[in-house]
């Protein structure tokens, strides 16, 4: 679901697409299902907005075959070519360009069952590829590149149908993984649909900003960003009702800042603790669950880093990052701010220094000049100078020196 905004905001060719989707799905998912199928359902998708229709069977293919761009990907990123690829084929026990050859040839027996489906309802269709693909088997269930097909299969079937029936298809194979399946297919053919769902949606309101704000992305028009806490000081609550509590005689989440409580209070199964609607500073709602009384102090330190900034300033933030929350829904709505909350998360054209340089800009330096010891101490020392973060600097420290390790183990 976290791939779908690097193809909303994409500014670049399928390549670069290729190479953002791989970096963020190998944060979770080390098997080629994973990072192959997070491939598969974002090309797919590029492909959707591009010619404005569902692909053929025919053509899926082709997006298998772009998980062979891996191996050069690796090549041209030092830290991963470092470090995580020698990990990665020492725990797999095979070589990564074989396992992706190996998953490339599962991926074209598996479209070829599409491709056979020719008869029955799109119902039938898809019931039975859920059952021939394996979908259905707790083994199987959430499988990266099996969901993928499934929604990009289901897509394919009701590509003519109300885009309400597929939805509801999706979410009634319960022991498929429907949740991911229906976001994705809801992806794809919502692509196609001129019209708004026949049902209310939750949180239309930002789900259309987000929308908004990624076009912009797309067209070259810099976004604002998120500011998480930074995790050097960051310390994550106990239990899941101590994220909420008091700051500044404010109530606030952890992680999020100020919030609007709204609606009925359900009462837990555990005394004193409720569960209740809230709206997050940037309009998202969710079910929070606190304490009947509120009366825990959150520090600041546990709160989105804040940024002092004027209303005639415009907003920029880096481009890169299309996956994280927005603090108003103003922000996509207007070229400038007309008004910042204490909780705002903001960032300024003078406070971003146009995110030229990063820890991967630092390491990559690092890693390039074979660990020299003055190239190591001056890109430490611009770290900290130029980010003023302790998790940037932890992070690097990190970076580095799991890759020289590597490296020494190399050599033995």
């Amino acid at each position: 679901m976290r791939i779908q905004p690097h193809v909303w905001a994409k500014t670049g060719k399928s390549n670069g697409l290729v190479a953002d989707v791989f970096r963020n799905s190998i944060v979770t998912h080390g098997h080629p299902h994973g990072f192959c199928g997070a491939i598969f359902h974002a090309l797919s998708l590029e492909d959707t907005i591009r010619n404005r229709a569902i692909s053929a069977p025919e053509v899926w293919f082709n997006y298998l075959d772009h998980c062979m761009e891996i191996p050069r990907i690796l090549e041209t990123d030092p830290q991963l070519s470092t470090f995580w690829l020698s990990e990665w084929e020492t725990k797999s026990g095979d070589t990564l360009i074989n396992s992706i050859q190996k998953f490339k040839d599962e991926g074209y027996r598996d479209i070829e069952l599409v491709r056979n489906l020719n008869k029955g309802s799109p119902l039938e269709c898809y019931k039975e590829l859920l059952s021939e693909l394996g979908c259905l088997k707790p083994e199987l269930r959430g499988s990266g590149w099996k969901t993928a097909l499934a929604a990009l299969s289901l897509a394919y079937f009701y590509r003519e149908s109300e885009i309400e029936d597929a939805l509801i298809t999706a979410v009634n194979e319960l022991e498929s993984d429907t949740d991911t399946i229906g976001t994705m297919v809801g992806a794809l053919l919502g692509v196609l649909s001129e019209r708004n769902p026949a049902w209310p949606v939750q949180d239309s309101a930002y789900i259309s900003s987000e929308a908004k704000r990624m076009s912009r992305i797309a067209a070259g028009e810099k976004q604002s960003s998120y500011l998480y806490p930074d995790l050097g000081h960051w310390d994550p609550p106990r239990r899941q009702y101590e994220t909420i509590g008091i700051f500044e005689s404010r109530p606030v989440i952890s992680g999020f800042g100020e919030y609007k409580p709204h609606g009925d209070e359900y009462q837990s199964r555990i005394k004193d603790i409720i569960w209740q609607w809230c709206e997050l500073p940037f309009g998202q709602n969710i079910l929070a669950k606190r304490k009947l009384g509120i009366n825990s102090k959150i520090m600041p330190s546990q709160l989105p880093r804040q940024k002092q900034t004027t209303p005639a300033k415009k907003i920029t933030a880096d481009s890169s990052d299309v996956s994280k929350p927005t603090a108003s829904k103003k922000l996509v709505e207007n070229d400038h701010v007309d008004e910042v909350s204490r909780t705002s998360t903001i960032l300024e054209d003078d406070d971003v220094s146009t995110k030229t340089e990063s820890v991967d800009t630092w390491t990559d330096e690092v890693i390039s000049s074979k660990f020299d010891d003055q190239v190591l101490g001056s890109m430490f020392n611009r770290c900290i100078e130029t980010s003023m973060s302790v998790e940037s600097a932890m992070g690097f420290a990190a970076i580095i020196a799991k890759a020289k390790l590597v490296r020494m183990r190399r050599k033995k």
